[in-house]
Order: structure tokens, then C-alpha cells, then sequence
């Protein structure tokens, strides 16, 4: 905040009297700037003039002089107060951003953490907290005094795909512009990383009674599913499992085998 350096008064002098006059303005007052008023007055004329005091680098209180104004062979002293009080400290909220965007992905890791700048570009302390609305975001610290960096983090579990919006708060009590929000946005998908196509082609050999397909995550049981096409009415007899096309995503460390089911009679 830009600290006034001057203070202006006007001054008005007039010639009460039948004839012209002239007049002069002195003084030894060290905060009044020099550029005193003179000139000569026609009878009841009026001249405003402005009266300069410089402040700057003086401290709150009351400061007194005297000026001297002559005019037509008469003097008089003139009393000149100057009454300073302390300036009101206020303190103003900076950000260095105005929105957060966050990106993730179902079975992926969390997102890095991003930060928020705070700043005091008034005066006096800037005493302030943050604060958010979502249950999947973390700040820290949540509080300070005048600058300081909050760090935003996401936590994604249990989140399903959808698109999530949240709130940060940074509010000071007493601050020109309390509060300010950032808004945050966290787009959540699942992506072809998570999928897979099996695909295989049909035999024609004369003894097949189906597939069986196993699913399953490393140092799991796999989950079996089985689907029969039988060529026969009768039972089967005992049947054999020779090993088929598979898929194997090391990404998610997920396998996909399937095995082909053929009787061991003919």
C-alpha cells in the first residue's frame, strides 16, 4: 500500500479594502513546501491558493508552526496545524493460481501434488487458513503467517470413474479480499489399459466339446468359466484340456487362458 507523501489545503485571500493591495506569505514551517502565495488584490477580489505540506518520514502526531502573511503595511501571524494519525494496517490474500486440474485413471497411482503460493500484498499480518470440500483431497499445512505454500494431493481410492469438482478456501480475517477460492477439478476414467479383447477361432476337429476359460490375477486362483458347444446327445466320457490361445496384460498383471475341452474317446 502507497503511503500518501503530501497534503494539500487551499488557501483564500481577499482585499476587503477600497484600494489594491499586495500581499506575501513566509514562513519557517519545515514540512510546508516552499512556492508561498503573492500577488496583488484588486478591491474585493479573492485568490485561492494552495498550501503544500510534505509528510513524508514524519511520524503520527500533532505538528504546529507559524506563517507570516503582510499585506498593505499590516502584518499578521497565522497558526498552521498539522494533525497526522497511524495508518490502518491491512492486510490483502495473493494466489499464484487461480485453478487446480488434476487427472487419474481406475487402478492407476494417485496424481503428483501441485502447490499454492500465499502471499500478503497489503500491510500488517496476514494471518491465514486453508481449507477444501472433497474427502479425496489433502492440504498442508492448512494455516500460516503472511507468505507460504500450501500443497495440494489426491487420494483416489475408492473413487469411481466420473468427473470430481472441489473447492480450496484460503480466508484471513481482516484481509481486503477474504475470502479466495480456487476451484479444483479431477477427471477420473478407466482406460483400454484396463480391458481385453479374446478373441480365437472355432475348430473344426470332430472330438471338441468346448472351451474353458480361466481369468485371474497373479498369485490368485484363476475364475473359471466354461461354455459347451457338444456335438453328441450321449455323455461325454472322460474328457482332456489342451492348452489354447491366451492373453497375458502385464500392465495389471491380469491372465486370460483358455483351454480347449476334448473327449478322450472317439
Amino acid at each position: 500500500m502507497k503511503r500518501l507523501q503530501t497534503l494539500t489545503i487551499p488557501v483564500t485571500f481577499t482585499n476587503v479594502g477600497a484600494a489594491p493591495v499586495s500581499f506575501t506569505w513566509t514562513d519557517s514551517i519545515s514540512w510546508i513546501k516552499a512556492g508561498y502565495p503573492s500577488g496583488t488584490l484588486t478591491p474585493g477580489q479573492s485568490r485561492i491558493f494552495t498550501i503544500t505540506a510534505n509528510i513524508s518520514g514524519l511520524a503520527a502526531g500533532s505538528y504546529n508552526g507559524i506563517a507570516t502573511v503582510t499585506a498593505g503595511g499590516i502584518t499578521k501571524q497565522v497558526p498552521v496545524t498539522l494533525a497526522l494519525s497511524a495508518a490502518a494496517l491491512v492486510p490483502a490474500i495473493e494466489l499464484n493460481t487461480t485453478s487446480l486440474g488434476f487427472a487419474g485413471t481406475v487402478g492407476g497411482t494417485n496424481p503428483s501434488a501441485q502447490t499454492i503460493a500465499v502471499s500478503n500484498v497489503g500491510s500488517g499480518t496476514l494471518s491465514w487458513a486453508a481449507s477444501d470440500n472433497a474427502a479425496w483431497l489433502t492440504l498442508s499445512p492448512v494455516s500460516g503467517t503472511n507468505s507460504g505454500t500450501v500443497t495440494t494431493s489426491m487420494n483416489l481410492t475408492g473413487l469411481a470413474a466420473g468427473t470430481f469438482s472441489a473447492i480450496i478456501t484460503v480466508a484471513a480475517s481482516g484481509s481486503t479480499n477474504n475470502p479466495q477460492q480456487i476451484p479444483v477439478s479431477l477427471p477420473f476414467s478407466v482406460t483400454a489399459a484396463n480391458t481385453a479383447t479374446l478373441a480365437w477361432s472355432t475348430s473344426n476337429e470332430s472330438d471338441l466339446a468346448g472351451y474353458k476359460v480361466y481369468r485371474g490375477r497373479d498369485r490368485e486362483p484363476m475364475e473359471h468359466r466354461s461354455r459347451r458347444y457338444p456335438r453328441r446327445r450321449q455323455a461325454l466320457p472322460q474328457q482332456d484340456c489342451r492348452p489354447g490361445p491366451y492373453i497375458s496384460s502385464s500392465s495389471h498383471r491380469t491372465i486370460v487362458l483358455v483351454m480347449k475341452v476334448q473327449s478322450s474317446t472317439k
